[in-house]
């Protein structure tokens, strides 16, 4: 059997069924601090908190893409080959900051186009 090298951006993540959901008890300190940190830097509206986890592993070569039926109301994220994205324009939307030796690593993108949000009636997604 050949092994499977996973994307080093998605290693160690919990899966989301293992992870320990957010508490006000245990979390809403680390919040608060996180909120005045944003508050202080202008960025309040511009960042937020995201629950690490995954469903699914990704292997090395793949990326997290985000993508949008604006008319149909849906919101799709979906794993795709690197090599057939480049093509498409993205805007990082979700980091990691804990990967050593990697500062911080983006762990999601959302297909743009001149930096506004794609809808993807207007984009080709590679089929696998």
């Amino acid at each position: 059997m050949k092994a499977i090298q996973l994307a080093p951006q998605y290693h160690n993540l919990k899966d989301i069924n293992d992870v320990e959901p957010f508490t006000s008890e245990n979390d809403q300190a680390l919040f608060d601090e996180l909120k005045a940190v944003l508050s202080k830097h202008s960025a309040l509206s511009r960042f937020g908190i995201t629950l690490l986890h995954q469903h699914f592993d990704l292997v090395d070569g793949e990326m997290l893409v985000e993508l949008c039926d604006v008319e149909n109301r849906l919101l799709t994220t979906k794993p795709l080959p690197v090599d057939e994205t480049s093509n498409y324009k993205f805007i990082e939307t979700s980091w990691r900051f804990d990967i050593i030796g990697a500062g911080t690593k983006c762990i999601l993108r959302c297909v743009t186009d001149a930096g506004r949000h794609k809808d993807t009636e207007h984009i080709e997604v590679p089929k696998k």
